[in-house]
């Protein structure tokens, strides 16, 4: 990269170039890149997200979760980075930090009122709940979704609110035998 992105234009072009990298699995390449975002104040955020992304698909989810933490430690009030850092607290199996922050994500958007995320980081709290065996906030968050709402939860697929519901019926304690 020859010099800094200026701009937002500037800088869609620096993320697209990693992008490029990544598809030619170019990985050092990409690295590359958003280590020099990372270096410049202006694009650090920037860096540190496409960073994750690069290392996520280098299935190094550990070092994406540096990133992404270094991102939400930087002040970040987006609650797309607080999600994406819930979604691979979850692949790591760290449900306890996972339902951390899905609730800083759920908290941003009803602040920002800008709800984009929130019933995604509701139901991932949910699962995040219920993998740390805390059922009844997972039932709480679980209910507070639509009626037939769906969202994609690695590693199981596609749930539904009521498949989820479902689950948690099944696992409480009192309906183990």
């Amino acid at each position: 990269m020859n010099s800094m992105p200026t701009n937002e234009a500037e800088l869609d072009a620096v993320l697209a170039l990693v992008q490029k990298h990544v598809r030619q699995k170019e990985m050092a390449e990409a690295l590359a890149v958003c280590d020099s975002l990372i270096a410049n104040e202006a694009t650090r955020l920037a860096g540190y997200r496409e960073r994750a992304e690069v290392r996520l698909a280098m299935h190094k989810p550990d070092l994406a979760a540096e990133d992404l933490r270094s991102v939400v430690d930087l002040g970040s009030d987006e609650p797309a980075d607080f999600h994406a850092l819930g979604i691979v607290y979850l692949k790591l199996g760290r449900p306890r930090d996972a339902a951390n922050v899905f609730a800083s994500a759920i908290d941003l958007g009803e602040r920002e009122g800008f709800h984009y995320y929130t019933n995604s980081a509701l139901f991932h709290r949910a699962e995040a709940y219920r993998r740390a065996g805390l059922m009844k906030a997972a039932r709480a968050d679980a209910e507070r979704l639509p009626t037939a709402y769906e969202c994609f939860i690695a590693p199981d697929g596609v749930q539904t609110k009521e498949q989820l519901l479902q689950r948690l019926e099944r696992e409480s304690p009192r309906h183990r035998s």
